[in-house]
């Protein structure tokens, strides 16, 4: 009886508890979330508010709610001044936006630079739709001003397989950043590395948007 309490003991899983994340308060409205799911702001004390996508820069950090209203009352009332206590320089509201979309876009790439060099990204019509034949595909991404003529094809085997479809940034902006000739459509084979691309280029999209309602 006790040799069969010990097995049970052995064989019974451990339950394994889920660090918590900290929890923040947006400048703006007030609203708290998980630290990962605001916006991190450190200063560079020099009376600059600097944007911390990774969330790891030293110093005390000021939060903000990925959001067009909170962005816009942050910059119009200096919120930053108030929440690290200290001189800030103000921000217009066009000129944060371009600072977190300049980050947030060059996160992006350099995932897609990560995912190239280790053969994961594959660029080109013809060669995205082998794969997508072959149904290696996690994830399609179709530039901004790629001809819908040109990636027709791509995008039916795309529909077929059931894979995600994303637009990107236009054909030079994906050729300069990648180091590669112009194409009309590019692919990720590693569900892990769609899933991570997915996010900033998704963000990116989001703040592209607010803009242009500028």
């Amino acid at each position: 009886m006790k040799n069969l309490t010990k097995k049970k003991a052995k064989t019974e899983k451990k339950t394994v508890k889920k660090p918590e994340i900290p929890e923040r308060s947006c400048i703006s409205c007030g609203k708290t979330a998980g630290r990962n799911e605001l916006l991190r702001f450190v200063t560079d004390g020099e009376g600059k508010a600097i944007y911390d996508r990774k969330g790891k820069l030293p110093g005390r950090g000021v939060y903000l709610c990925f959001d067009g209203e909170c962005l816009k009352l942050a910059a119009k009332k200096n919120l930053f001044a108030k929440g690290f206590k200290e001189n800030i320089n103000r921000k217009e509201y066009t000129q944060l936006l371009n600072e977190i979309y300049s980050v947030t876009s060059g996160y992006f790439f350099a995932l897609l630079r990560s995912g190239r060099g280790a053969g994961l990204v594959a660029a080109g019509s013809s060669k995205c739709e082998k794969l997508l034949e072959s149904s290696l595909v996690r994830l399609l991404l179709i530039p901004e001003d790629a001809s819908e003529d040109t990636v027709k094809k791509v995008l039916a085997l795309a529909e077929a397989k059931g894979v995600t479809v994303m637009k990107c940034p236009a054909k030079l902006t994906m050729a300069e950043e990648l180091d590669v000739p112009l194409r009309a459509a590019f692919v990720v084979t590693d569900e892990k590395l769609a899933e991570a691309v997915s996010v900033p280029l998704k963000n990116a999209g989001v703040i592209k948007s607010w803009l242009d309602g500028v």
